[in-house]
């Protein structure tokens, strides 16, 4: 999963980048979505729209299931 903050329609928001497509989760900061898992329900925006802003963040979701 790569989470990003960009500026779509004047606001800060933060999405997930999945190809070539922002799946917004919400408003504000990075910060405030690090623990973030699920998935996206809001809008869903080419990346050519949004002007993303770094840092783009690279997370790996393991299972618990997978120890034991």
């Amino acid at each position: 999963m790569k989470l990003a903050t960009a500026i779509y329609n004047g606001l800060k928001v933060v999405g997930e980048v999945r190809g070539d497509y922002l799946y917004i989760i919400g408003r504000g900061d990075l910060s405030r979505y690090l623990h973030y898992s699920g998935e996206p329900k809001g809008e869903i925006v080419k990346l050519s729209e949004v002007e993303l802003q770094p840092p783009l963040i690279n997370y790996v979701i393991m299972c618990c299931s997978e120890f034991g």
